[in-house]
């Protein structure tokens, strides 16, 4: 299903902001992340930024594929994260991109497309008296 639903996007946004806390409550300096959202008829864009200890180049064409964890892998459900966002941002033919820098942080970047989406008619957005 090419659609966005709710609990997607709720998979989307805890997943990175779960490893955005992660990345920020080791650090010595204050942790810092930021959320942003926007919409227009367009596209979905989301942005995470964090101040953490970044992803080190090495790892970054690995952390989206099913299994990869760098947290201890004695507990369960490790590495299973990422990929389920990378996956439903591409089922819905949307994109994601990382910039990254060790101890510099982690900026997240999605876009999703929302061509596909059932519009709104005009006459129930209009108000009437």
């Amino acid at each position: 299903d090419p659609y966005l639903s709710t609990s997607q996007l709720t998979i989307i946004l805890g997943n990175i902001l779960e490893n955005s806390i992660e990345a920020t409550k080791s650090m010595e300096k204050n942790g810092e992340i930021k959320l942003f959202i926007s919409s227009d008829e367009n596209c979905l864009r989301i942005n995470v930024d964090d101040n953490g200890h970044g992803i080190p180049s090495e790892i970054q064409d690995k952390i989206f594929k099913r299994g990869f964890t760098t947290k201890n892998k004695k507990k369960e459900n490790h590495g299973i994260g990422l990929y389920s966002v990378n996956k439903i941002i591409n089922d819905c033919k949307g994109m994601i991109q990382i910039d990254s820098a060790p101890n510099e942080g982690t900026s997240i970047s999605i876009h999703i497309t929302k061509k596909r989406w059932t519009k709104i008619p005009q006459e129930y957005l209009e108000k009437t008296d």
